[in-house]
């Protein structure tokens, strides 16, 4: 029965991270498709990957749903933030707004830009690095700190589920 739980949770758990990173790969589908510099690019280039930060988000990301589950309005919050059209850095300011959101990051020690950004930025500086390995000049909104630190850290990363996507 317990191993029957941890495994629906598991599963839970990933479902509901790739419904998240599904919202953050759409925004990074737009910017693509934009060719233009949008607000998320600078928060994107000055958030600096550490492996505390990797750490929290698995840990949170583990807990979310199991908040959301038990608290319906805080399941509403993040409903209208995945359906919200606005670029990640908007998103996080809305989140930090949102009672229940706000409430939960800051009692799992964590933000919402953290609990955002962590995820999109590790995503987008994982570009970065096939980008430099098929000798192609990687986006001008990755730091370079970012890419350092991911081909240092890939194997953590990729534990801590950090580059999970729908075809993981």
């Amino acid at each position: 029965m317990t191993l029957r739980m941890n495994w629906r949770m598991k599963v839970s758990t990933v479902a509901m991270t790739l419904v998240f990173l599904s919202s953050v790969a759409l925004a990074q589908a737009k910017h693509a498709a934009a060719e233009e510099a949008t607000p998320d690019d600078a928060a994107i280039h000055d958030y600096l990957l550490t492996m505390d930060k990797a750490k929290k988000f698995a840990e949170v990301a583990k807990k979310i749903e199991a908040a959301a589950k038990a608290d319906p309005v805080m399941a509403a919050e993040m409903k209208k933030l995945e359906e919200t059209d606005a670029y990640n850095i908007q998103k996080a300011g809305l989140a930090e707004k949102s009672p229940h959101l706000a409430a939960f990051f800051r009692s799992n020690g964590t933000t919402a830009r953290d609990f955002i950004f962590t995820p999109l930025v590790a995503l987008s500086t994982a570009g970065a690095v096939a980008a430099e390995d098929a000798k192609q000049k990687p986006p001008a909104y990755v730091n370079p700190a970012n890419i350092e630190f991911v081909r240092e850290h890939k194997d953590e990363l990729r534990k801590l589920n950090l580059f999970a996507s729908s075809a993981d």
